[in-house]
């Protein structure tokens, strides 16, 4: 079997992929319109199908297991009800799915929405062009009501990708070509194939669960809506409204036009010994660094070579090096000793002790800044506090479990 760069068949090459067989369906159980009332203010996982002749709005009522589906000319005052009145989970569906149901509020024509997906997909188009183009509003839903887990998960992903790490007992792909009509076989299988994302993004809801718990209380400290953002987003919502109240009006993030080219300007204090290292100073400092449609800086084609500093060879980024590392072990030997060393808060005592700052916000950003910083490495502090305190707690407990067995077997030889 052959696969290209991206991990993916070769087909052609000795290989050919048989056609598809759908598997055994799962019992579903469907819930009627007085269950679906009853369980308001609970959660549901939600995902939607789009084909030229067939749309599938899909929910989950994750506590039950349960599954409520929506297709075609189903009544939209319905789906308004349902996305008022639970909690919703979706994946990657701030920028997409919600965004076709609420279109779909309006007009449930399989060819309006498969349009505007795809304007977002295929074309690219924010949520705020797509609602003024096709001329309808995606409601705004209470605060904390609607998780969107794609920045939550850990590293970056697929919904598949997801279910694959977490060992989902069914991972399957979309059976049919999005812009193929289906048959009413055709849209059985589909409907399965829905119930099954379903099922995979409730797994992942519910290994979330902690992460989804730190945003619940950090959103309700500082009144904010953070149960859909990452660790970093969390973070410049919290900075960005505290540095605000400082400054006595709203951070606004500066807009930067698509195409904007900057120039990196080199501090004094960089210098390079080796005549490789200033060459490649030099080249970096004539290339133009120009700003994507999705606001952030592009990386430059080039810098697409690795770059070779001593016997390694290392790839140059946006965000600084990355090495370019094979799997090797070390062992020290001969009066070596191999050590780790972790400087405590490296990056952030860089940024507070040179003075960078989003001009945005101003001198306050390192006020609010800092006071974060403190506030971590005491609750770091504590936290190794406590390890040591129950440690110490968990070594007398075995020594006095230890202690009470051995005077048990005394008594009962001596009995």
């Amino acid at each position: 079997m052959l696969l290209n760069s991206d991990n993916q068949i070769i087909v052609g090459k000795k290989v050919s992929l048989k056609p598809y067989m759908p598997r055994e369906y799962l019992p579903r159980k469907y819930m009627t319109e007085n269950e679906i009332r009853s369980c308001a203010g609970d959660d549901i996982i939600l995902d939607v199908e789009i084909f030229p002749n067939y749309y599938l709005a899909g929910f989950k009522h994750v506590q039950s297991n349960n599954y409520i589906r929506l297709d075609n000319d189903f009544d939209p005052y319905m789906l308004s009800w349902i996305l008022n009145s639970y909690r919703s989970v979706g994946f990657n569906s701030i920028t997409f799915d919600l965004v076709i149901l609420w279109a779909s509020y309006i007009n449930r024509d399989p060819l309006f929405l498969k349009d505007i997906a795809d304007a977002l997909i295929r074309y690219g188009k924010r949520k705020e062009e797509v609602e003024k183009d096709f001329n309808f509003k995606c409601y705004k839903l209470q605060p904390r009501q609607h998780i969107d887990l794609f920045n939550v998960c850990p590293l970056k992903g697929s919904l598949k990708l997801y279910g694959a790490r977490l060992h989902s007992p069914r991972i399957q792909d979309l059976p049919f070509p999005d812009d193929q009509k289906l048959s009413l076989e055709q849209i059985k299988i589909v409907q399965e194939y829905n119930c099954n994302d379903l099922d995979v993004t409730d797994q992942i809801f519910r290994f979330c669960k902690e992460r989804l718990q730190l945003r619940e209380s950090i959103s309700i400290e500082y009144n904010l809506d953070l149960m859909s953002k990452s660790d970093a987003q969390m973070a410049e919502a919290v900075i960005a409204q505290e540095v605000s109240k400082l400054n006595g009006k709203y951070v606004k993030r500066p807009e930067i036009e698509t195409g904007t080219i900057f120039k990196y300007r080199c501090p004094q204090y960089i210098r390079f010994a080796t005549p490789q290292m200033q060459k490649l100073l030099e080249k970096v400092k004539q290339i133009n660094f120009q700003i994507d449609h999705d606001g952030r800086i592009a990386l430059p084609k080039e810098l697409n070579e690795p770059v070779q500093i001593g016997a390694n060879y290392y790839n140059l980024g946006i965000g600084g090096l990355h090495s370019k590392d094979k799997c090797k072990a070390y062992e020290a030997n001969d009066g070596w000793k191999i050590k780790d060393i972790d400087v405590r808060s490296y990056y952030p005592n860089a940024i507070i002790n040179l003075e960078l700052m989003p001009i945005a916000m101003g001198p306050n950003f390192l006020t609010v800044y800092k006071k974060f910083k403190n506030e971590r490495e005491a609750a770091k502090k504590k936290a190794n506090e406590l390890k040591k305190e129950i440690d110490k707690i968990e070594k007398q407990l075995r020594e006095l479990k230890k202690k009470t067995q051995l005077n048990l077997i005394g008594f009962i030889i001596i009995g």
